[in-house]
């Protein structure tokens, strides 16, 4: 049995911590993959399908990168760092003036 991290492969442990990293990933995947094929970003659906970061790349652009084109149309002269700094201060409930 090969040993990864301090589990061994076929071990109770790496089992149990395969199954949690699956059951957290697929909704995330899954709800990545939905909202970039309902706004026809191709280039997103192809990289979730093809790579696999345990969500954290799906939560990324749930969170951020699928609202940029929409906070662009709000706003035509915010360049798109601006507006991604904005979108993360505003999630971690953060005002513009305390930062």
């Amino acid at each position: 049995m090969g040993n990864y991290l301090g589990f061994y492969y076929g071990s109770a442990t790496y089992s149990i911590l395969m199954a949690v990293l699956i059951l957290w990933s697929i909704p995330w995947k899954g709800a990545a993959l939905w909202r970039a094929a309902k706004k026809g970003q191709t280039v997103w659906f192809i990289v979730f399908l093809i790579l696999n970061t345990v969500g954290l790349l799906e939560i990324l652009y749930i969170f951020i990168f699928s609202k940029m084109r929409d906070m662009e149309a709000q706003s035509q002269n915010k360049n798109w760092l601006v507006k991604l700094w904005d979108k993360i201060l505003a999630i971690l409930g953060i005002k513009k003036n305390q930062a």
